[in-house]
């Protein structure tokens, strides 16, 4: 057996099928054999090294294909996705030879065809033994359109399939004949050869499993994909690699194609060279293991965290966002209207809404906003705002008699028309619908929001009830709602292609039972989950939240993970636990794991950056309609969702693609309101059409914040937590009840400008002890370097009756280097906390 030392040796007598005509490829974890037919070489045993010793790959084959356009003109572009343009040319090697490298010993292939000759060079990943690296060099002999396939090295049988995936994609356990609900939902893989590109591929290995416990994934090489931002303006739309689960002929495997026939690079003349470089990984492990090797192994995901340095702190940004855009009505578009005798508020939403005149109002994370005026006791807040915002949610429920007594009429608000209307489908004739989901969102779970900041509201209780009685009435027998239903009777399905509703909408009943106590609530709610475990989970088959992309899958798919989690926690059940981690599994392949993190230099707008200050690599995409023009979002609430996965499971990729998500990003800040653009292609130029967004940033960066204070404190410091906020993802609400700083009850205390780091790598949180005396300052250190942070003290600010005196201050946890109040100084370790108690007295 080879030893790890000789990996990359190549054996011409390896084992029995020795001789003339056979050639292999040994590592210590992999090994390829090939054979010589009349036809040409082919690989005739694939093999990984497992616990279980040797194991074979099922449908070894090692046939070449090459995709050729004559045309002058380019292809058509919807043929291509769909495999159906150019002449494809599939054969088996000619010649086949052993050569030495610098990087150890290497087969090469060669083929002499009419239109060019192909070079295929394969060798062992000396750091990486289940790796195995192919260069294709093509070498063009005539004019013509060209695109390059990876090998297909086995050909699984259907039946064989255990997952498969091309992560941004496309997910399953088989095959699904409609190709629409395949290659646009993501239900299955497509049963026919389709390809998907790198600006909609999250990390660039198509992988598949096979039912015996194997993986072969196929990965592209740093510089294969294009780079979203080349040099000095944005490149995200030049496409340059397609990715697949099936070959040209349909048979089942991972594959790669580049150049795209009619894109970048793909028209060559004679005499040309283009270049196909990347790696097979073959292992025991599963398709989540192969995903974390491309990003982690391969792209180097954690170098972000290295190289990536704040200009502002996250704190600092509340503050501004606080201070400057919600505080000015203007900047914020903040409006007021009559509503059937009641005034009530919202922003302005600028996007498309079906049946608007420019007229659409919108709120959002309501949990944000009661929490941010608790900690921080804002008098606007409290005057000016959320008594409109409460009448607006309330203005929102159907409480009149009829089908849909209890239910959401809409989630926007037209001002000129004086009506609640759905968001709907720019591209589709979709009438006015009523949505399940909608009503356990926008009605239920915001209410909610709203009660653990005002207990003893009993109107809201009465809605909140109203609501969960609609819901529970509309759930079917099997636990599961339709998706929508029309406004007018006789309430007809909404979207008849979408048969299943695969998102938790449950989790409304589950809010109302902890809201109410009503076990009949849970009940529901257990129903419900059972069901989208079953149809949802562990078929890999998920729907969005925004109707206007028809609700395919979307970024909401991180409320699936956080409503499991709270599921768990209410029932004791780890059946629920479980269930989550497998979503958040999922949900990693929503999340950029592309470009390689860089120093190259980049121009923007007259300035100069790094590529890693622009880089799309740790942000989620919002769906796939949106994503190809747009890029990635910069609106992260999965992070602290990500945090608690982490701490239940012990996986740093959670932890790092919470981080890479939350830092480094002032490349897309506004600089003096601190929001961050909503798409990853608008940088700096602020909220844009949706100003309510900004509350989802207030939302996101104190769930982060708060888990990270959390997970670094090893549980000794943590706040009660809401509910998740609709509809983006699964971040939590604070500021509702006191929780504990290393024992000590305390309220969370954030008031801008109470705690200043004199570093934008630190950040400095407030907790108040609830007797008043003790103000804990919580300081984190953001950076992967060690870290000397001075903080000042506002004591005008630390507690909300008034000014007090600073009487002392010492460390509770983490080095205190010096303190002269009201200043004090500590030494951080990378990515570490200190938390330091400041004596108030009145």
């Amino acid at each position: 057996m080879a030893t790890s030392a000789q990996a990359g040796a190549v054996a011409a007598a390896a084992d029995r099928d020795a001789g003339p005509d056979t050639l292999h490829l040994d590592g210590d974890r992999v090994r390829l054999t090939w054979g010589r037919t009349d036809a040409g070489w082919r690989a005739v045993r694939v093999r990984t090294r497992t616990r279980r010793g040797w194991r074979e790959l099922p449908g070894a084959l090692g046939e070449y294909g090459l995709t050729h356009h004559a045309g002058a003109e380019p292809p058509d572009a919807q043929q291509v996705r769909r495999e159906e343009a150019g002449t494809h040319h599939a054969f088996l090697p000619a010649e086949a030879a052993v050569e030495g490298t610098s990087q150890g010993k290497a087969v090469v292939f060669r083929h002499t065809h009419p239109l060019g000759t192909l070079e295929a060079r394969w060798r062992i990943d000396g750091r990486h033994p289940h790796d195995v690296r192919v260069t294709l060099t093509w070498t063009a002999a005539q004019d013509g359109w060209v695109s390059l396939r990876t090998p297909t090295l086995c050909a699984l049988a259907e039946q064989d399939l255990a997952f498969g995936c091309v992560p941004g994609g496309w997910y399953g356990h088989e095959a699904n004949p409609d190709l629409r609900m395949a290659a646009e939902y993501g239900h299955g893989l497509p049963a026919v050869p389709h390809l998907f590109y790198d600006d909609l591929a999250t990390t660039l290995a198509p992988v598949l499993s096979t039912t015996e416990g194997l993986t072969l994934a196929a990965v592209a090489e740093p510089g294969m994909a294009r780079d979203p931002y080349a040099a000095d303006r944005v490149t995200h739309r030049d496409v340059r690699l397609a990715l697949s689960t099936r070959d040209r002929a349909g048979r089942l495997t991972p594959h790669l194609a580049r150049p795209i026939l009619g894109r970048a690079d793909s028209r060559c003349t004679a005499g040309d060279r283009r270049v196909l470089d990347f790696r097979f990984t073959l292992t025991d492990a599963d398709w989540f293991e192969a995903l974390r090797h491309a990003a982690t192994d391969v792209y180097g995901f954690g170098r972000y965290l290295e190289l990536a340095a704040n200009k502002h702190a996250l704190t600092e940004r509340l503050a501004r966002i606080q201070g400057t855009y919600i505080a000015d009505p203007v900047l914020s578009q903040w409006l007021t209207d009559e509503y059937e005798g009641t005034t009530i508020g919202a922003q302005k939403y600028n996007g498309f809404v079906q049946g608007a005149e420019k007229d659409a109002m919108k709120n959002s994370d309501i949990g944000a906003m009661w929490g941010l005026a608790a900690a921080t006791s804002d008098a606007l807040l409290e005057r000016d705002r959320l008594p409109y915002v409460r009448n607006f949610k309330l203005a929102q429920q159907q409480t009149a008699a009829g089908h849909y007594r209890g239910a959401l009429k809409g989630q926007y608000y037209l001002f000129k028309s004086d009506r609640f209307v759905e968001e709907g489908n720019p591209n589709a004739e979709i009438a006015d619908y009523v949505e399940p989901l909608a009503t356990a969102y926008y009605v239920i779970t915001d209410l909610a929001h709203i009660l653990l900041f005002q207990p003893g509201d009993a109107e809201l209780k009465g809605r909140i009830r109203l609501a969960a009685d609609h819901l529970a009435d509309a759930q079917k027998a099997d636990g599961s709602w339709e998706v929508a239903t029309d406004k007018e009777p006789p309430h007809a399905v909404t979207y008849p292609h979408l048969t299943e509703d695969l998102r938790p909408t449950w989790y409304g009943l589950l809010v109302a039972h902890h809201a109410l106590g009503d076990r009949r609530y849970l009940d529901g709610a257990v129903r419900g989950a059972d069901w989208y475990v079953t149809h949802a989970v562990e078929r890999a088959r998920y729907l969005g939240s925004t109707g206007d992309s028809g609700f395919r899958m979307d970024l909401s798919l991180s409320q699936g993970i956080q409503g499991l989690l709270d599921l768990a926690d209410a029932t004791g059940e780890r059946r629920y636990r479980d269930a989550a981690i497998e979503v958040a599994r999922l949900h990693t392949t929503w999340i950029y794991t592309h470009p390689a993190p860089s120093t190259e230099p980049r121009t923007r707008a007259g300035a100069t950056y790094e590529a890693w200050q622009l880089t799309q690599l740790g942000l989620q995409k919002e769906q796939n309609a949106s994503a190809p023009g747009n890029g990635p979002i910069l609106l992260s609430s999965f992070a602290g969702t990500y945090l608690r996965i982490h701490r239940l499971t012990g996986d740093p990729l959670f932890r790092d693609m919470a981080r890479a998500a939350a830092l480094g990003r002032d490349a897309f800040v506004a600089e003096a309101p601190g929001v961050h653009s909503y798409y990853w292609v608008s940088f700096t130029g602020g909220i844009g059409s949706f100003p309510h967004h900004a509350w989802w940033q207030i939302g996101w960066i104190l769930d982060y914040l708060l888990e990270e204070v959390r997970t670094r404190s090893g549980d000794r410091i943590s706040f009660p937590r809401g509910y998740f906020t609709p509809k983006v993802g699964g971040q939590l609400t604070y500021g509702f009840a006191p929780g504990r700083v290393h024992g000590t009850p305390a309220t969370l205390r954030i008031p801008p400008r109470l705690l200043t780091a004199d570093t934008p790598h630190a950040e400095t949180l407030g907790a108040l002890a609830t007797g008043g005396d003790r103000l804990f300052a919580l300081v984190l250190n953001s950076s992967a370097r060690p870290l000397t942070a001075t903080v000042t003290v506002d004591p005008a600010l630390a507690h909300p009756d008034g000014p007090r005196t600073i009487t002392g201050i010492r460390a509770v946890s983490g080095r205190l280097t010096a303190a002269d109040a009201p200043r004090f100084t500590v030494a951080l370790k990378p990515h570490g906390i200190a938390v330091v108690a400041l004596d108030l007295a009145e």
